[in-house]
């Protein structure tokens, strides 16, 4: 970071900037006047995402949810600015000491967290992120609103019928994966139909239209890494690059699933997490029925199987045997949660 930069980034933002450090997720520095750190991320998608992530960060703020790593606007209410020909976005770092995954207690304060976040998220529609940033978007251009409720049914309709494919690559394949993968495929193949059809049969759509009209945000990357406990607040929420309007319940699916693989998937550790999210925030029995359909989905075995079919099968076999190994050691524990799993 030359000193012509450094002057550049305080010029736009008003800092006394200093310690800028380049990583590989953008500069990170300090800021003398309001002691807080910042870091300047690159944009490597489109312009259109960070409007949207902006206003996911503005609502959340203005709706009383502030412990968030905010973009920050420019001296002149510009979302990016220019070094270099190279464009960046600014967002206040929230430090504190990262949740951990092997702490049942600190995983509950999580569950609270993401309550507290959805409970503020509510009435975020895709016309409240239209208004604001109406002066940076012009209504025509709204494409950049990412609304992802209903979507569910495409998607595991669209990944059981590319498991039904695979079964039929490995049917003509030679390779150790494919006689591994095509001895269980019909059984998952025949669970995954059975999930689509379950998720048809629930209130999955209704669920979606009421949220449609009263507003949601789902952090979609709700893992621990993103959550952080600050000494002067109960803890923050981070990176809300993924984000969307979609049901909240897929965040409390994230928590869960990711505690269940540290625990051996155990019902009683799921239902105090659930217990502690719903102290904040009600959740309904059909939510929960939802919720046990999306955690008895074989995506893992699809994520596997999609990776070998579609990559340089021999660079990436030893790998997918491995994880391939780990799903069928691990299915007699899950089976055992989602059959005692009711809340």
């Amino acid at each position: 970071m030359n000193i012509e930069d450094t002057l550049i980034i305080d010029e736009a933002y008003g800092f006394n900037s200093a310690n800028h450090l380049q990583t590989r997720d953008g500069i990170i520095f300090n800021d003398k006047i309001s002691c807080a750190t910042y870091i300047l991320k690159p944009i490597c998608e489109g312009f259109e995402r960070k409007i949207f992530i902006s206003s996911i960060y503005k609502y959340l703020n203005s709706h009383g949810f502030t412990d968030t790593d905010s973009i920050i606007l420019t001296k002149n209410n510009n979302l990016t600015m220019e070094i270099s020909g190279k464009k960046y976005v600014c967002n206040k770092v929230l430090s504190g000491k990262q949740c951990s995954a092997e702490n049942l207690q600190e995983v509950k304060k999580a569950a609270k967290l993401l309550a507290l976040m959805h409970n503020s998220a509510d009435g975020f529609t895709s016309k409240a992120a239209l208004n604001l940033n109406a002066l940076v978007v012009n209504e025509s251009e709204n494409s950049y609103v990412k609304n992802e409720l209903g979507g569910l049914n495409e998607v595991f309709t669209h990944r059981s019928n590319e498991l039904v494919r695979f079964k039929k690559l490995a049917m003509r394949g030679k390779s150790v994966f494919d006689y591994e993968y095509r001895a269980i495929a019909d059984k998952y193949c025949n669970k995954a139909v059975e999930l689509c059809q379950a998720l048809k049969e629930s209130k999955y759509d209704e669920i979606s239209a009421y949220y449609n009209t009263h507003g949601t945000i789902c952090h979609k990357k709700y893992t621990f890494h993103n959550v952080v406990f600050c000494e002067n607040c109960e803890g923050g929420i981070i990176n809300f690059e993924q984000a969307s309007i979609d049901l909240p319940l897929f965040d409390v699916i994230n928590l869960i699933k990711r505690r269940m693989k540290k625990c051996g998937w155990k019902v009683s550790e799921a239902l105090e997490i659930l217990e502690e999210y719903s102290k904040i925030r009600d959740l309904s029995k059909d939510e929960c029925e939802i919720m046990r359909i999306a955690l008895s989905y074989p995506q893992k075995l699809w994520r596997v199987v999609n990776k070998y079919y579609n990559s340089r099968r021999s660079w990436c076999e030893k790998s997918c045997l491995l994880k391939l190994s780990e799903i069928q050691k691990e299915n007699e524990e899950v089976e055992k949660f989602i059959n005692g799993f009711t809340f």
